[in-house]
């Protein structure tokens, strides 16, 4: 037992480092995306402008989206607002950070072999099916309604503020201050799948798994999710409210006896916090977000 906790223990702190270790390039010092409640502030009364031109035609209006070198300032029928140039957005360190955390399967499924457990680390009865799609789905929304209400009662709380903008830091520097709708939309898929599956494999799969037959359902859930926690502690309350995940994502695990499940559902409540928190971020004003790239 000791010999399973210390390696993967390792093996996740060393992970989690070379992620942030990228992220600090970028400014955050954490990928505070996955495996946690993410809420956001609603838009900012000062909202940035973004370029838009509109065209009339036979009563319909017609919206492109254009950069700072593509303005046409001849037909008095467009008008211009200027759009700033996404410069908190760098493809290649967000590339580097959806594999980086892809890097998890690879790691539970060689963790898996080595201690004997079954699947590479997805559980005996591991079932990627319709159904557990569907359960995962409405697994899911329960963390969604937690979020909602956390979100209302942030104001009141500084600890709930922290993780908030810890959050937002890493969304900035994950997506830039500027709304992406379709590469946003796959970078989030992308992240939230590789977090739903290697974080489900490695500690539910492998580690809560593993130590179950040693010292007890109920102390594996445990024993994991402190884990979990200690390894998002972007702040106190951001590494408590991950172990909370963790211990729901533990329960998922043994009420349903498959791991698609938690796998699911934690990859679908990633992929819709991951994109909402990318509009919210975009709706900051430029001085907003600078002073959130320089924390």
């Amino acid at each position: 037992m000791t010999q399973l906790l210390i390696t993967i223990l390792c093996a996740a702190l060393l992970i989690c480092s070379n992620v942030a270790f990228g992220f600090q390039s970028a400014g955050p010092s954490h990928l505070a995306v996955s495996s946690h409640l993410l809420r956001s502030h609603p838009p900012s009364s000062s909202t940035h402008q973004i370029l838009a031109t509109k065209q009339i035609f036979s009563r319909r209006q017609t919206i492109r989206f254009l950069s700072s070198d593509q303005v046409e300032d001849n037909d008095p029928s467009i008008k211009i607002v200027k759009k700033k140039d996404d410069t908190l957005f760098d493809l290649k360190t967000t590339l580097f950070l959806v594999g980086g955390q892809s890097l998890l399967i690879g790691i539970a499924a060689g963790f898996a072999k080595m201690f004997n457990i079954p699947n590479f680390g997805l559980g005996p009865d591991i079932n990627l099916n319709l159904s557990a799609l569907q359960q995962g789905f409405l697994m899911a929304l329960p963390m969604g309604g937690l979020a909602a209400l956390l979100d209302q009662v942030e104001d009141k709380f500084p600890a709930l503020q922290d993780v908030t903008k810890a959050t937002h830091k890493s969304v900035l520097a994950l997506l830039g201050g500027n709304f992406k709708p379709l590469l946003g939309l796959i970078i989030a898929i992308a992240l939230g799948f590789a977090a739903g599956f290697g974080e489900e494999m490695l500690f539910r799969g492998v580690l809560q798994y593993g130590l179950a037959a040693k010292v007890g359902t109920a102390a594996s859930l445990v024993v994991a999710s402190l884990i979990f926690g200690a390894l998002h502690a972007v702040t106190p309350l951001y590494a408590l409210l991950a172990g909370v995940a963790s211990v729901y994502f533990g329960y998922l695990y043994l009420s349903f006896g498959n791991l698609a499940v938690p796998i699911y559902a934690h990859a679908l409540y990633d992929v819709g916090a991951l994109y909402y928190a990318h509009w919210t971020v975009s709706q900051l004003s430029d001085e907003e977000q600078s002073e959130l790239a320089s924390m």
